[in-house]
């Protein structure tokens, strides 16, 4: 007649023959089965502890085998477009590229929590697309600027409702829910501005809706501030406005965003630097703008508004010096950022690039505004932004002394490339970019 013997989870023993009860006893930390089992089976409780572990491990890692996730299509976009138009649903789209770091933590510990899973599998035809590989085309139709990019869509292709960035589950599923709601949707927006509605009231919200998804505000609120009545402009809703989604220096928003700029109280200190860092991110979105369009006489514009403003760091970091990059400018590039080591460090070195009096009255103005950096073992934070600035010296550098960008430079200026590392920083063993 057959015997089982089965230890469950309880740490308990137990033996059935058929037809028969078994009698278990219990021997200071032994398990004795007996009567049924010849010879019988002493089972100690380490054994038991033990055994009852691996089963409680196998059974944790089958429930994580079962970890529900979102399902994504892995057929093209349109194919995902004919099967959400079969199954009456919409098509989310995680729009995403191999290099963006929010990207992959959404895919990390948003995409896999349970409760994201079960309402995106049963509410949308979900896929993920690589938009640095296939696209491309979906990247210039829906202006996508920012990864990741979330769109809701219909299945005729129609932006239903969009957001941006790595979101919390709690909020992924609450975006879900409002490209469910016709309420809440805000590709509409989108569809009454092309429309022709230049409402004021429906700018406004459409202005709100641009910015949070860092598309182009420049027509939109250029629209808006022509319509309105010009005592309005110096309300707290408009400044406001104006402070949140000026982005051009080609623009009518910027010279009243100048304007602005210029009426505000120095001992507003909070206002103040506000307004400055938003002057910066102007003055970058324009470059990175005149940039992409290849527009010389816009860049050079933008170049003499970071000087009117004073900020070196801009001007050359910024600006300047990736500019000359960009148009292999190597003469201007080398000057560009000499000039920088002199704001930084007021080396002597870089002022010997100084062999015109225009460039003298200049370097004479940098040494005035701009004291040399003093730097303390604690002030790490301070070091870090130095050693990235180092990081850019060394990239200049190499840049400029790549043969295969067809740069030719004359003997001095090979020879002051090489000194720039040694003017402000230097680089050990392991390539760690530390200051002096």
């Amino acid at each position: 007649m057959e015997t089982k013997v089965c230890i469950n989870l309880r740490l308990t023993v137990t033996v059935w023959k058929a037809k028969m009860r078994p009698r278990k006893v219990r021997t200071n930390d032994l398990y004795v089965i007996s009567r049924y089992v010849s010879p019988p089976i002493i089972v100690t409780f380490s054994t038991v502890k033990f055994i009852s572990t691996i089963l409680l491990l196998l059974t944790f890692g089958y429930n994580l085998s079962q970890k529900q996730e979102i399902k994504f299509f892995t057929g093209s976009l349109d194919e995902a477009l004919i099967v959400a138009k079969q199954s009456h649903k919409l098509v989310y789209v995680d729009c995403q590229t191999a290099w963006c770091g929010p990207c992959k933590s959404m895919a990390r510990n948003v995409f896999t929590n349970s409760e994201v899973a079960r309402f995106y599998n049963d509410q949308f035809i979900a896929i993920s697309i690589d938009m640095d590989k296939e696209g491309t085309g979906l990247k210039q139709e829906f202006k996508i600027t920012t990864y990741p990019t979330h769109l809701y869509l219909n299945a005729s292709k129609d932006l239903v409702h969009r957001s941006i960035g790595y979101q919390p589950s709690a909020e992924f599923i609450r975006n879900g829910e409002n490209a469910l709601n016709p309420l809440k949707r805000n590709g509409s927006l989108e569809l009454k501005y092309r429309q022709g509605n230049r409402n004021p009231n429906f700018l406004v919200e459409y202005l709100s809706y641009l910015s949070s998804n860092k598309l182009s505000t420049v027509e939109a609120l250029d629209t808006y501030l022509a319509q309105i009545p010009e005592d309005s402009i110096k309300t707290r809703k408009v400044e406001n406005l104006i402070l949140q989604c000026t982005q051009s220096t080609r623009s009518l928003a910027y010279k009243k965003f100048l304007l602005l700029k210029a009426a505000t109280n120095n001992k507003d200190q909070k206002q103040l630097s506000a307004i400055q860092l938003k002057h910066k991110q102007i003055i970058m979105e324009s470059m990175k703008a005149a940039n992409q369009s290849n527009n010389d006489v816009w860049a050079q514009e933008i170049i003499n508004e970071c000087k009117k403003i004073n900020d070196y760091e801009l001007l050359y970091r910024r600006i300047q010096i990736p500019y000359f990059k960009k148009k292999r400018d190597g003469h201007n590039m080398i000057q560009s950022v000499n000039e920088f080591s002199l704001v930084l460090l007021g080396d002597s070195v870089a002022s010997r690039l100084a062999n015109n009096a225009e460039r003298r009255r200049m370097l004479k103005h940098v040494k005035k505004n701009y004291k040399r950096i003093q730097l303390s073992p604690k002030q790490k934070m301070r070091h870090k932004e130095i050693n990235s600035i180092a990081e850019d010296f060394y990239t200049w550098n190499a840049f400029l002394n790549d043969p295969r960008n067809g740069i030719l430079l004359t003997s001095s200026e090979v020879e002051m490339t090489q000194e720039w590392l040694k003017i402000a920083y230097r680089i050990d063993k392991n390539k760690k970019f530390l200051v002096h």
